[in-house]
């Protein structure tokens, strides 16, 4: 179909907006002890794989459309991927854009016990949005560069992939991490193991084109 002659240039090459489904990994024992897990590479335990598994058959149930999976490299997050995968028929990119946040030194410790370790920059920040740009613990990664790394690989996607559903299997701090930027505010609603954060992408010129719709829990869990 022909477009017309006065029609805006902006409004030529607007893309149809790609659905992101931001899953979180299954149980691991390190979540029943409460330690911070960030990049270690930590294994579902036998609930979480069990968690893996009926949530794959609830996802195949809500969201039959999905037209491709992308997983963090860790192993809990590809794991959970890898079931949903052979339950929809499709194979899983592995994209380290989506790995969770790296907590420096403070990985393997109990969350408890992290508060005295932060750094005097965090502490300091006047606010939310400043302290993203510190990271809270010595060789931690800041919140702002994990955030841009995740967005990074959403553009990448959503590019090759307009118009289409894509669940990607992470981690609970850079879904959080996406749902706070776009609602502008730490105070947002509890992600548990298997928890699902729906987000559109607009290839439009706004400043903000990441837009969360919900968060869904399409299994029970306890952490």
């Amino acid at each position: 179909m022909a477009i017309p002659l006065d029609t805006p240039p902006s409004m030529v090459d607007i893309k149809p907006p790609t659905t992101f489904l931001l899953i979180r990994h299954g149980e691991t024992d390190e979540n029943i002890k409460k330690l911070m897990q960030g990049q270690r590479n930590t294994l579902l335990n036998t609930t979480g794989k069990s968690q893996a598994k009926e949530l794959a058959l609830r996802i195949s149930e809500h969201y039959p459309k999905i037209n491709q999976i992308y997983s963090s490299d860790l192993e809990r997050a590809l794991f959970t991927a890898k079931i949903a995968a052979e339950q929809l028929c499709l194979e899983v990119i592995q994209d380290i854009s989506f790995k969770e946040v790296s907590w420096g030194i403070v990985e393997g410790i109990p969350i408890k016990d992290v508060e005295p370790l932060r750094t005097q920059e965090s502490l300091q920040a006047k606010t939310w949005r400043e302290r993203w740009s510190y990271p809270y613990f010595q060789d931690a990664e800041p919140y702002n560069v994990a955030m841009e790394r995740v967005k990074k690989g959403l553009a990448t996607i959503a590019e090759k992939s307009p118009g289409e559903t894509i669940a990607i299997f992470t981690h609970s701090r850079i879904i959080k991490i996406l749902m706070e930027d776009a609602l502008d505010t730490e105070s947002t609603p509890e992600l548990k193991n298997c928890g699902i954060a729906r987000f559109t992408y607009s290839s439009s010129q706004e400043e903000n084109r990441l837009k969360f719709e919900e968060l869904v829990h399409l299994i029970q869990a306890n952490h």
